[in-house]
């Protein structure tokens, strides 16, 4: 089979089939991502990909895709991402100084604290205790 060269005045067909799939997955990562944060949904421990889907009016196919092309990371990687988040601002902050690492894992959605120390070292690069005893050097 021969192949035909496109000659078109602008991208070709497949390139602009491309790019307005990135923009609707963009769009849609943006309402999943307001509908998320807004409503602080990531600190529920039993969020799933199907909860998300249900309520940002998306498959979860969609869900999911959206996440892995516009944050890069699989949907677990993102919600985690959000908590670790939480989580320190939680740990820097003197009103919750009492609390303990766990209960702070706990607050912020995690349901065991091995996933959490495992999730917090590979978002921040320290472990959740050397970053409360040393807050100035995070920040």
């Amino acid at each position: 089979m021969a192949w035909r060269r496109w000659s078109g005045a602008s991208k070709p067909p497949a390139s602009r089939a491309s790019e307005e799939d990135l923009l609707i997955k963009e769009e849609s990562f943006n309402r999943i991502n307001k509908w998320i944060i807004s409503e602080k949904k990531y600190l529920n421990p039993d969020i799933k990909l199907d909860t998300v889907a249900r309520g940002v009016h998306l498959s979860e196919k969609q869900v999911s895709s959206s996440i892995n092309t516009i944050a890069c990371q699989n949907f677990n990687s993102y919600i985690n991402k959000l908590r670790i988040k939480e989580a320190q601002a939680l740990l820097l902050d003197q009103a919750y100084g009492h609390f303990t690492i766990d209960a702070v894992a706990e607050m912020v959605g995690f349901s065991n604290k091995v996933s959490f120390y495992k999730a917090f070292k590979k978002v921040t690069g320290k472990s959740p205790t050397d970053y409360r005893r040393s807050p100035n050097q995070y920040h």
